[in-house]
């Protein structure tokens, strides 16, 4: 028999073989060594919420790039704005009937593959501090979930690329097909550095097994500092040098609206969220842009999705309403979701969760997004 002792290595602390006895005294298993385990980890509850640039919660603004001076990229040869080429592959077509019609014409990619690239050149320089967005529409034909796919943008000057490339996907809602989408990407994201710009380039990424993504763009427009609105950003984010588990949000929504309106030959007023239509976001009409809700971990966009309705915060099994209440005037609506598993942010990655409003959503009266959140700290002893 080997004789083996387990300490603490000072001579202070030594395991033991514990025998566990009844109230009989009569042993109910072989005797063992007793151990016990501590949390690598504590949570603590983590209260935050959504917030931009400036601190603020507030998410009722006018996030529309509608108004201004836009400056107009291409439109599919509709009108003469920037100048169409392809810069790498010949399979980009400017002036496309499909899928619209020879009096509405498109940029057609359908047989783009891999690293095609379509290059869209202005006549002169453009400063781009008076402009806010990059704005589009897209119709996607197909888009496979095998390997990589992607349409991405960037911007050049003078044929020298400056700034970040933009994956068009974590803008769009890729799974909705044949039909037209428009797409809002604030020139934030893009980093451009300098002042001016002249070209644009877009680019099909096809990587991996499966066809490459098939689609349509129009419209390109670049929207203008002097528009109603500009796209806003919130993020919920951990500090510098903190990790928090994310298990959902909560979506505070308080806006004009009667739920105990009697429809016409009802006996009694209906329960009141019985007449909140699901093609409506709140009480307004359907989002034209949408709020995009972005995750992004080690610098990827692990997750992107566009919210346009009711239905789109509500379809979900693990979304609900989890309060809905009215004085007859105003009512406020509280939509909570629950993730199948926490989500791990660190601060000192840049992780975060990115709220994009891209619409006017003024007439809301407060609007608010909060994340059930708890900050990971490393257990003592």
């Amino acid at each position: 028999m080997l004789k083996v002792e387990i300490a603490d290595g000072n001579g202070g602390y030594r395991a033991e073989i514990r025998r566990r006895l009844n109230s009989d005294n009569k042993e109910m298993s072989p005797p063992g060594l007793m151990v016990y385990s501590d949390p690598y980890r504590l949570e603590e509850n983590r209260p935050i919420t959504a917030v931009d640039a400036g601190g603020s919660t507030a998410m009722n603004v006018n996030g529309s790039t509608a108004g201004g001076t836009p400056d107009a990229i291409h439109d599919g040869t509709d009108t003469t704005l920037w100048t169409a080429s392809n810069l790498s592959g010949t399979n980009f077509v400017f002036n496309s009937t499909d899928p619209d019609s020879a009096a509405d014409r498109s940029i057609d990619a359908v047989a783009t593959v891999n690293n095609n690239e379509a290059l869209l050149t202005r006549a002169s320089t453009l400063t781009f501090a008076n402009y806010t967005a990059l704005t589009g529409n897209i119709y996607v034909d197909s888009w496979p979930t095998a390997g990589t796919k992607e349409v991405r943008f960037r911007f050049r000057l003078d044929g020298v690329d400056i700034g970040t490339t933009i994956d068009l996907s974590s803008y769009i809602n890729t799974g909705t097909q044949n039909t037209w989408q428009s797409f809002i990407i604030p020139l934030t994201e893009f980093a451009l550095a300098g002042t001016d710009i002249d070209e644009l380039v877009i680019t099909t990424v096809d990587i991996g097994g499966g066809q490459p993504p098939n689609y349509y763009l129009d419209d390109l427009s670049l929207a203008s500092t002097g528009a109603t609105g500009s796209p806003t950003i919130y993020t919920i984010a951990p500090n510098g040098g903190e990790t928090i588990l994310i298990y959902g949000f909560v979506y505070n929504i308080v806006f004009p609206f009667n739920p105990t309106a009697t429809v016409a030959g009802a006996t009694e007023n209906f329960v009141a969220n019985q007449y909140l239509s699901y093609d409506k976001f709140a009480h307004l009409p359907t989002l034209p842009n949408g709020l995009t809700v972005r995750r992004i971990q080690d610098n990827n966009v692990g997750f992107s999705n566009i919210v346009t309705t009711n239905w789109d915060l509500l379809k979900a099994t693990n979304h609900i309403i989890e309060t809905f209440v009215s004085d007859g005037t105003n009512t406020m609506l509280k939509i909570a979701t629950q993730f199948t598993g926490p989500v791990e942010l660190n601060g000192n990655r840049g992780d975060r969760y990115e709220f994009i409003v891209n619409d006017d959503l003024t007439d809301l009266l407060a609007f608010e997004i909060r994340g059930r959140a708890t900050t990971l700290t490393p257990a003592s002893g």
